[in-house]
């Protein structure tokens, strides 16, 4: 059974390891994203307005979204040394640090969980 989007939202760093063996793998010579990008261009999560990411650093974070999103420069706010956000024009991002790298999309129509891996889309809709 898949995971909710709620659990890979509230969970997204634990269960990426988890999820491994229904993701898009990431075909070979750095297009990795092409396919994932491809959904947030076209729309079909719907409307983006909340990430959620893990990772090294909140800069790393930052750069990650960036080029899975097209977002610009984001204003980073540090909590601690492991908790941040990112503030974007139109969204906002969530970031803690933790071993795994993990982008978690979450959409209007649809969550989008990009990492090691490769992609994976949790919904109905999309």
């Amino acid at each position: 059974m898949l995971p909710t989007r709620r659990a890979i939202l509230f969970g997204a760093c634990g269960c990426a390891g988890g999820l491994a063996a229904g993701w898009n793998a990431p075909p070979p010579a750095g297009g990795e994203l092409a396919g994932a990008r491809s959904l947030i261009q076209n729309g079909a999560l719907g409307r983006v307005a909340f990430c959620r990411i893990s990772g090294e650093s909140s800069a790393q974070a930052a750069r990650a979204l960036d080029s899975l999103m097209d977002l610009g420069p984001a204003q980073i706010t540090q909590h601690t040394p492991a908790r941040a956000t990112l503030r974007y024009r139109e969204m906002v991002a969530s970031f803690e640090q933790k071993g795994e790298n993990l982008v978690v999309v979450c959409g209007s129509r649809g969550t989008l969980a990009v990492d090691g891996h490769g992609w994976r889309v949790l919904s109905p809709e999309v």
